[in-house]
């Protein structure tokens, strides 16, 4: 399958709520639409994550993250310093509560985020287990879970994002 069907396909199980595994530039992740409820609910389940800990939305561009959280000068400067890149950023989100945001530095994956609009995303593993390098790695409980898998022919570089709170002080969450 070319790459342009390959992304039409992902985009479109997507769209048609499905949830998929694939990688990104850090780790292999598990994707659902970001207003995708039943989704995002498949997702929790699937890990076994705590429903208090929230996941990670994947934007393709700066316009998708002002549609999400709160625009000033120091958000929009580290926005630009950290991505795109293994970098989440916990800013202000414009429901007054807060959101975590990163643009991937994959470029296959941002193009499927073009063609979705925003997804919620978390590494493909089971809350408490190391995230996945390569699909190998991925458990086959979370693989057949999932409604798609696909692999891009890129190798993640095997660590999770830095997680870095910018809402007041800049502190770092995760290294």
């Amino acid at each position: 399958m070319k790459n342009r069907d390959k992304v039409r396909h992902i985009s479109r199980v997507l769209k048609e709520g499905g949830v998929v595994l694939l990688p990104t530039d850090t780790v292999y992740g598990i994707f659902t639409c970001y207003r995708n409820e039943k989704g995002i609910d498949r997702i929790y389940r699937m890990k076994k994550r705590d429903s208090r800990k929230p996941l990670v939305i994947l934007v393709h561009d700066l316009d998708a993250v002002w549609d999400l959280a709160d625009r000033d000068e120091k958000t929009e400067l580290l926005c630009r310093e950290y991505w795109p890149g293994a970098t989440t950023l916990v800013m202000n989100a414009r429901n007054g509560e807060s959101i975590g945001l990163r643009m991937p530095d994959e470029e296959t994956l941002l193009e499927i985020i073009r063609e979705t609009g925003p997804l919620c995303a978390t590494s493909a593993n089971l809350s408490g287990q190391s995230a996945p390098a390569s699909l190998e790695d991925v458990s086959p409980y979370i693989r057949e879970a999932c409604d798609l898998e696909a692999d891009f022919g890129n190798t993640p570089s095997g660590v999770p994002s830095k997680v870095i709170d910018i809402r007041e002080k800049i502190k770092v969450l995760r290294k």
